[in-house]
């Protein structure tokens, strides 16, 4: 009969408005039958006593008229107890009419009677001849007498009536009263039967009509923890039961999904296994949590891991602490979209080997990262056949600076004519050869620092360091230059810069280079700003120019050695070796410094420390 959800919403809503109007029509018959007794307490009996009162106003009128004709000769007395004897009989005749009780009817009837006798009376009493003294007389005994004493016997039936009439008034204000007490319990009694009564269906029909609703939902709740073999057992004609029918159709559609997606899961795995045992360097593969999802032979084999290792925190499995910290550090990185990559040291047996570490982020659906790829490069060859070269070069500066140093203080003697006087030929040549040796001596110099930074000879004085005056010793030492060269040289600090852990002296050097590059490579005319402010708790100082900037084929590794931009002139060309040793500054202290250039736009290069609150 109801097998729609909206039909037995509204079969509940008109059982409601049935029940209130139920306990309207109640309510108002009451009120009706309490307006009734009410109405009877008032107009009848009221009405009667008013009626009464003016019977005996009446009586006591005609009395006085008597009274004044017999003995004050009033005139026209016949007309006016005619008139009275009307008003009395228009009174009597309707209080006659509304007479139930037999009491009442007994009193009436003794009025009506006394009434006509009075009336008799009093027509003899007005008959006599009033100037004869012995009629006069027998006119004065009749009213002393006979008519005094119907005029009592009447006002006592009229006392009677009205004292009837009085405890009737009583005794139906008790009929009202009573009658509101029945309401009143009749209503107090049907109110709270209805309210439980619609309670009761209330509750039944809710429980009923959403308990599909609740199977269904505890249906749901198992297929979220994995029940896939869940089904609903609604089985309704109505909407639920239609949900219920593709709930479960869904279901079983996602077991059959499941049971097909994990067979394919299992080749993609075994592949993904069989891909990852073949590669010769070391691979591991971390989810979020840095827990071991994956490793090949050649990691267990160089970090000495037992066992499989998969399932197991990477702090339980390696020790090596570069290794850790980098990958931390890869984890923690805000930027998930690219690789990284850093070169570690291992010791394994008594050997020191070099390898390349490249992070690789895996990312989700909605590009979160969901897990790393770690894969290590054996770069010990390249490593030692690098610092052979460094070694050698190293060798060869050291060599070359003696004989340079003897060169250049031979060609300063005889530029200042200690020795002799010159021509401007040879003051030509003095000077060429001046330059070139004061050129190869900052080479030397550099290529000597480099390889005192690469071998781990460099002794670095960390202390905590003001970025401000770090900035304001290496500006100090430009001005003069900029001057001359027509350029514009501005520093400053966005907001106020936190102390650094750092070796003053070197990262004056790295700033110094960063500015005599600067210095270099711009004209007249051109600007130079120095600008430092803090960011994700790192200190940051950037040195911008105008200049001719870097071809866009240099940027990326303009950091290596020996990178002299071979589009300059060859007197602005610099050794290659300057930036390299700024990088090598740089990462020592766990920083980063990059290059951002556009050609004749100028150049941007930016270097991070961490200040000493982080």
């Amino acid at each position: 009969m109801f097998k729609s959800v909206k039909s037995k919403v509204a079969m509940i809503y008109v059982g409601l408005v049935a029940v209130i109007i139920l306990l309207g029509v109640i309510s108002l018959w009451n009120m009706v039958r309490i307006s009734g007794t009410i109405d009877g307490l008032i107009v009848t009996n009221y009405s009667s006593i008013v009626r009464l009162n003016a019977m005996r106003e009446t009586l006591r009128e005609k009395d006085r008229v008597l009274y004044a004709h017999i003995y004050g000769n009033a005139r026209e007395s016949r007309e006016i107890m005619a008139a009275l004897d009307e008003k009395f009989l228009v009174e009597y005749e309707n209080e006659l009419i509304t007479i139930v009780i037999p009491a009442e009817r007994r009193y009436i009837d003794d009025i009506g009677a006394h009434n006509r006798v009075y009336e008799a009376l009093s027509d003899l009493a007005l008959s006599y001849d009033l100037s004869d003294p012995t009629q006069r007389e027998l006119a004065g005994q009749l009213y002393e007498k006979d008519i005094a004493d119907r005029q009592a016997l009447l006002e006592a039936e009229i006392d009677n009536l009205y004292r009837s009439n009085e405890t009737a008034l009583f005794a139906r204000k008790e009929e009202a009263a009573v009658s509101a007490r029945a309401s009143i319990l009749l209503l107090g009694t049907i109110f709270p039967a209805a309210a439980l009564g619609g309670y009761w269906l209330a509750t039944l029909y809710t429980k009923r009509f959403l308990s599909p609703l609740y199977e269904i939902t505890q249906s749901i709740k198992y297929i979220r923890e994995g029940h896939l073999d869940s089904e609903s057992h609604v089985r309704t004609e109505d909407e639920f039961g239609m949900l219920a029918n593709e709930f479960n159709d869904m279901t079983r559609r996602l077991r059959e999904f499941e049971e097909s997606a994990i067979g394919s899961l299992i080749n993609e795995r075994s592949k993904t296994d069989s891909l990852v045992k073949s590669i010769n360097a070391p691979l591991l593969v971390l989810d979020q949590e840095l827990n071991i999802v994956d490793i090949n032979d050649a990691f267990r084999g160089l970090f000495e891991i037992t066992g499989s290792g998969i399932g197991k925190p990477l702090l339980e499995a390696v020790s090596h602490r570069d290794f850790l910290d980098y990958i931390a550090l890869g984890k923690h990185s805000p930027k998930t979209d690219f690789s990284r990559e850093e070169t570690i040291t291992v010791s394994t047996r008594g050997v020191e080997l070099f390898f390349q570490v490249t992070t690789t982020p895996v990312l989700g659906r909605n590009d979160e990262s969901i897990g790393i790829v770690v894969m290590l490069h054996n770069i010990t060859e390249m490593k030692l056949l690098e610092k052979a070269r460094s070694d050698f070069i190293a060798t060869i500066s050291h060599e070359f600076k003696t004989p340079l140093t003897g060169i250049t203080i031979g060609a300063d003697l005889m530029s200042g004519e200690l020795i002799g006087p010159l021509n401007d030929e040879q003051r030509e040549i003095i000077d060429t050869i001046k330059e070139d040796g004061e050129r190869l001596g900052v080479l030397v110099g550099e290529v000597l620092e480099l390889s005192k930074i690469e071998s781990f000879k460099a002794i670095y004085d960390f202390r905590n360091c003001d970025v401000g005056q770090i900035i304001a010793v290496s500006v100090k030492q430009f001005f003069a230059q900029a001057e001359r060269g027509g350029v514009t040289l501005v520093s400053y600090c966005r907001t106020e810069m936190p102390q650094v852990k750092a070796d003053f002296s070197k990262i004056t050097w790295v700033l110094n280079n960063l500015l005599s590059n600067a210095m270099k490579y711009t004209k007249s005319g051109d600007s130079v700003t120095v600008e430092a402010f803090v960011e994700d708790g790192e200190a940051v100082v950037s040195v911008e120019d105008t200049g001719m900037g870097v071809p866009e084929e240099f940027v990326d590794n303009i950091f290596e050695k020996f990178i002299p931009i071979k589009e300059y002139d060859i007197e602005v060309r610099g050794s290659g070796v300057g930036l390299a040793v700024s990088k090598e500054i740089i990462t020592a202290h766990g920083g980063r410094i990059w290059c951002q250039s556009r050609r004749e736009e100028g150049s941007k290069f930016t270097f991070r420390l961490q200040t000493i609150d982080n």
